[in-house]
């Protein structure tokens, strides 16, 4: 009899220990049907925003439980650019569609617990890239029923132009840049003047000083500065209609950033103009500014990156844009696809007008 009394009791205590579970599991799952904001935050950026063409980067994404909960069921889908290749990762994590590629991971985190994933990725081509972000599955606890969270991102990755080789665009440009550097000792520079002289007869009248020839009671004229600085503007024209316009402008793109890394290493000041359309934000010839230094570079790789093959205006308009802004003693690089006989004549007044020579290299798809 006492043996049956203590099985019954355990039996009760069993019982009661099941329901207890039962309730508590219960409890849980309404909790988690009922608070389903808020549940997960994520983020997704590229540890550099400027990447060369095949340049590994790393991609960091970032999911926070941000509640006391364990969820037994997160399911991340990430989305990419279609262009972006990832160096090791799972093909069953991967798919790939026309206009875009997804990564899916599956998690389950514990309270608070926060996950970084970090993928290495390289993009062959110039150009802009997005990383658009994720979309979340969360399940409830007992896996009844499913909860989707979208985190849209709009990060970029901006692929720059390939770099041409030195020795080539020495070959193309010391000569001209040498050229330039005699010249600015031969032409005066009208603002900074360092004393006078007597009158020889030979100066024009424009030098002379009137102030001057009225304190001494004789001519005098003004002595300049011979040293003027050195700039140079460098145009840009993808004005082109032929078949093989996208390798021809794609070279286009890689000389313009070639001559502008040679001028930086020459520090030289320059300006940039161009006729290209882009995609993003605004670009840094829109402003017509003067520069020099690693910033101003930057800002110039990251708009031809963004440069797409669709010109804004017409390579006789970017020329008579140019000779609005041309000032003297300004030198010119040119760099086209093509060139025809009327548009040598308008480079013929920039050369009139800044009285500088203008360089202008012309581009082939095997450049």
């Amino acid at each position: 009899m006492k043996f049956q009394c203590r099985w019954k009791k355990l039996k009760v205590r069993k019982m009661i220990y099941i329901i207890i579970f039962i309730f508590i599991i219960f409890l849980v799952e309404f909790r988690s049907l009922n608070h389903t904001n808020n549940i997960i935050n994520y983020t997704q950026k590229p540890t550099s925003h400027l990447v060369e063409p095949d340049e590994n980067f790393e991609i960091i994404s970032t999911v926070h439980n941000l509640t006391r909960r364990f969820l037994s069921y997160v399911e991340v889908s990430e989305k990419y650019s279609k262009d972006i290749h990832f160096n090791i990762i799972r093909t069953k994590e991967f798919k790939k569609y026309i206009y875009f590629s997804k990564v899916e991971n599956k998690y389950y985190f514990l309270p608070r617990q926060k996950i970084v994933r970090k993928i290495t990725a390289n993009i062959q081509k110039r150009g802009r890239y997005i990383l658009y972000g994720a979309s979340i599955c969360i399940g409830d606890f007992l896996g009844f029923s499913e909860h989707y969270e979208n985190f849209e991102h709009s990060e970029e990755i901006i692929v720059i132009p390939k770099l041409i080789d030195f020795c080539d665009i020495d070959d193309r440009l010391g000569g001209f840049i040498g050229d330039i550097s005699v010249n600015r000792f031969i032409f005066e520079d009208p603002v900074l003047t360092v004393g006078f002289n007597d009158y020889t007869y030979q100066e024009p009248q424009k030098m002379i000083s009137w102030t001057q020839s009225a304190k001494y009671g004789k001519l005098m004229v003004k002595n300049y500065d011979y040293t003027l600085e050195l700039y140079v503007t460098v145009l840009l024209n993808i004005d082109y209609k032929n078949n093989d316009f996208i390798n021809v402008i794609e070279n286009c793109y890689s000389m313009t950033r070639s001559v502008c890394e040679y001028l930086e290493n020459k520090k030289v000041k320059y300006k940039f103009i161009t006729n290209s359309s882009f995609d993003g934000s605004i670009p840094i010839w829109s402003k017509s500014c003067d520069g020099w230094g690693s910033n101003y570079l930057e800002e110039i790789l990251e708009s031809l990156g963004r440069a797409s093959y669709l010109n804004m205006e017409t390579f006789e308009d970017l020329l008579y844009r140019a000779e609005t802004v041309a000032e003297y003693g300004y030198a010119h690089i040119i760099i086209t696809p093509d060139i025809s006989q009327e548009q040598f004549l308008l480079i013929d007044y920039l050369k009139h007008k800044t009285c500088q020579e203008v360089c202008t290299i012309k581009i082939k798809q095997e450049d």
